[in-house]
């Protein structure tokens, strides 16, 4: 487990043993999924490329960017997405038969990758295509996972179930600030005694929509609930 927990992305957290075991689980799950005719989508949140999300991909990765994946791979699952994913299942003590909401996950290597080791996996998104093809896919593959198209602070307030872990990779900073902070406040409602969340987002990132530019944003926008205690 990290010794930190709350922290910014560095590639120089990886272990490589780990690393490398998860390169492999990746690649051997894109592939079976292809062979298949299933999808996982990039991490746009799409499945086909054109020359806007190519630029947009190229901007993001930076000027100095390195890939981990050979780059076939690459191209949907950027190091950075890896990063995301590593960081949280070295963390939070999964185990099969858990489980997991992820919230706006649908299609997704993260959720993919976490009902690949025999967690259930509900994810929650607005974007009904998605949904649709996810809930496509566990059916044609039999996979306990299951999407459903829902805004993530209706759900949060309708949900009787109660979950192990509730996990969302680069999704937060996407949602206006203030429901943002409903959400965090209300997640106890739907997390077992003992239950964690894991959430990663852009930090500093310069659209002013986001508005995570300090450590003190960030603790008042997802640490505003006295029913949770940070790690």
């Amino acid at each position: 487990m990290l010794d930190v927990i709350n922290k910014s992305m560095d590639l120089e957290d990886f272990d490589k043993e780990k690393l490398d075991k998860l390169l492999k689980e990746i690649m051997e799950l894109d592939d079976r999924f292809k062979a298949n005719g299933c999808n996982i989508s990039s991490w746009y949140g799409n499945f086909e490329k054109n020359k806007f999300y190519d630029k947009l991909e190229k901007l993001n990765r930076g000027y100095k960017y390195k890939n981990i994946l050979p780059k076939k791979y690459d191209a949907k699952y950027p190091s950075f997405l890896v990063w995301e994913i590593y960081t949280i299942v070295n963390t939070l003590p999964f185990k099969p038969n858990d489980t997991v909401l992820d919230i706006g996950g649908a299609c997704s290597l993260f959720s993919y990758y976490l009902e690949s080791k025999g967690i259930n996996v509900v994810t929650i998104d607005i974007n009904q295509a998605l949904v649709d093809e996810a809930n496509r896919v566990a059916k044609k593959l039999n996979l306990n996972y299951k999407a459903i198209c829902i805004d993530a602070e209706d759900f949060v307030n309708s949900c009787q179930e109660k979950f192990d872990y509730i996990t969302s990779v680069c999704v937060f900073e996407h949602i206006e600030e203030e429901k943002r902070k409903r959400i965090m406040k209300n997640l106890y409602k739907i997390l077992k005694p003992n239950g964690k969340i894991a959430l990663t987002f852009d930090y500093r990132n310069p659209s002013k929509f986001v508005g995570l530019n300090s450590p003190e944003d960030v603790k008042k926008q997802f640490c505003c609930s006295d029913r949770l205690q940070v790690m």
